[in-house]
């Protein structure tokens, strides 16, 4: 452990080891927050020992209170990895790990061999191996670059893949939360702690389902599984469901380690069908279906282009020109291939090359392609400013907080100073008003008539937004993706305890207005249909480089607070 440490101080855990580096060689390393400060390798060493004794005692008290004859039986054992780590752990990976400590599971374990049963489920998020196996598929499949870590977009590809309808400022909040190295990105093992993340959340959802179905003994009866199974809303085609829980050996009454491997399959069902609708939400597509009985006419399955290209312009994507029509065929192509990799009949792909009409599979594969690539649009510019501006990705972490704070809720941090009035409208995506009344209504009349009726109209404000507002964000926004006025620029300054000369704001006005151009100006940055505009507007790039600039000149005296923001205060 302790050569391992060594390395790991002198290259770092993604950089080849050079020549050096002997035993007894000094290996020194920085303190945080720049302050001059350094570590030598024995005193990195006596923490980690420190660090190493605390783990034990904790270890050791936990053991001590449910031992009996000095052994902790499996079930203790995995009560107390949820009281120390807060993982739950399931039947199979319990038996697992504890076979690997000793050779009589049944017997229980002793201290020893319980400390390594506590570092296997640290080390492995509590995973057994055929998990471990299964997540590391597809921590390859979307590990494009081959860097050993995944980021923010191959992250949200992922998550789509699995079948979590999802966006990317979520999934940035995902990094933050476990990214341990502040890399940007993700290695395996905060990917795992990503995982497990998600599947303590999923466990509660499955508790509380089999709970509602559950008996007195804690169990669900075989015959009511496919209604259990029902509640949680996957819509699922019920031959399927019957033919896949066919396959498993369950036994009449079911425990909850029983009820949740069946819960995963279907789960992967779900995944499959969301995968073939492009990885849009349940609700999502019953906005898209209403939009396409909108312009195409109820219950049609299929459109000619000259609507499609209508519906495109409900959504703010208009094609102006014959070279952004060409570029939207090559679109179509790509996905009528991408509908193909996910199982859509050939009936429903059309002929290649056809350009008449557009299936409704095939829409929402091509919206789904215009939103990835505003998407990378976005990445490519952050990178970019982060790169003009030699941001690590910690302080750039501590003002997406900032932007986004203010995009949602008109303020820069949660309890800081009240804004005189809500993001402006320009900052907010466009209004669900727009959208025409043939769709809305087709959304809500599928919503009255699900059995989750209540939950299904909680999600409608929050999931038919993210769908007009949203997704009309990343396709035809000027910038593609979430904006801010310069009035909320202003409004942040001034929540931030700034109040710029008018002078100042003349020089700001024209400083953003500027940076505005130069992300326009450049074909790359810009969305399909949209045009370059004087208005000034601001996304998470431009912010970026915006609060630089006035960090540099000390705009109205921000460093102040500028420093305030990268300490994480």
């Amino acid at each position: 452990e302790a050569e391992q440490l060594a390395r790991n101080l002198r290259c770092g855990p993604h950089e080849e080891e050079e020549d050096g580096g002997e035993d007894g060689e000094e290996v020194v390393v920085s303190s945080p927050q720049g302050s001059g400060e350094v570590l030598c390798f024995h005193d990195i060493l006596v923490m980690a020992r420190m660090l190493r004794e605390s783990l034990l005692d904790t270890t050791w008290r936990e053991f001590k209170a449910v031992a009996k004859e000095g052994h902790i039986s499996m079930q203790d054992a995995s009560e107390v990895i949820h009281r120390m780590l807060g993982i739950t752990m399931l039947r199979t990976a319990v038996t697992e790990f504890a076979s690997a400590e000793t050779d009589t599971p049944e017997l229980g374990l002793d201290f020893d061999a319980f400390v390594r049963f506590v570092d296997r489920c640290r080390q492995l998020e509590g995973f057994a191996s055929v998990e471990i196996k299964e997540l590391n598929e597809v921590f390859q499949r979307f590990d494009s670059d081959v860097s050993g870590e995944i980021e923010s977009i191959e992250l949200l590809s992922m998550l789509r893949y699995l079948g979590f309808s999802t966006s990317l400022e979520v999934v940035h909040g995902m990094v933050k939360v476990v990214d341990a190295n502040q890399s940007g990105g993700l290695d395996f093992q905060e990917y795992l702690r990503l995982m497990r993340a998600h599947r303590e959340l999923e466990l509660e959802d499955v508790q509380a389902v089999f709970s509602s179905h559950a008996g007195i003994h804690k169990t669900v009866p075989l015959t009511q599984l496919p209604t259990a199974l029902a509640d949680f809303g996957w819509n699922l085609d019920k031959a399927t469901v019957n033919e896949t829980l066919a396959r498993f050996d369950f036994p009449e009454k079911l425990s909850f380690d029983d009820f949740f491997e069946a819960s995963q399959a279907c789960r992967r069902l779900f995944a499959a069908s969301r995968r073939r609708m492009a990885g849009f939400g349940v609700v999502e597509v019953q906005f898209f279906e209403g939009l396409f009985d909108a312009v195409g006419g109820e219950g049609v399955r299929k459109i000619e282009w000259a609507a499609f290209e209508h519906l495109l312009s409900i959504l703010g994507t208009k094609i102006h020109n014959l070279n952004q029509r060409k570029e939207l065929f090559e679109i179509l192509e790509c996905a009528r291939a991408k509908g193909r990799a996910v199982g859509v009949e050939d009936e429903f792909l059309g002929k290649h090359g056809d350009q008449s009409s557009i299936s409704f599979l095939v829409a929402v594969h091509l919206i789904r392609e215009l939103g990835q690539r505003c998407e990378r649009a976005c990445i490519e510019r952050e990178v970019e400013a982060m790169e003009a501006t030699k941001y690590s990705h910690a302080d750039v972490s501590g003002f997406r907080e900032v932007f986004y704070n203010m995009l949602e809720h008109g303020k820069p941090m949660p309890g800081g100073d009240e804004p005189r009035q809500g993001p402006s409208p320009k900052s907010k995506r466009p209004s669900l008003a727009t959208i025409p009344a043939a769709a809305r209504s087709s959304v809500q009349g599928n919503l009255r008539s699900s059995q989750y009726a209540r939950k299904a109209k909680e999600a409608l404000n929050r999931s038919l937004h993210s769908a007009a507002e949203g997704i009309r964000a990343r396709l035809s926004g000027p910038l593609g993706g979430p904006t801010l006025s310069f009035t909320d620029l202003c409004e942040l300054l001034r929540c931030l305890g700034l109040r710029p000369t008018p002078a100042q704001r003349a020089q700001l006005s024209e400083v953003v207005a500027q940076l505005t151009a130069d992300g326009l100006g450049n074909k790359k940055f810009r969305p399909l249909g949209s045009e370059p505009t004087n208005e000034a507007v601001v996304d998470f790039a431009a912010f970026l480089r915006t609060m630089h600039w006035m960090s540099k000149v000390d705009f109205a005296h921000v460093n102040q607070v500028t420093a305030r923001i990268l300490n994480g205060k």
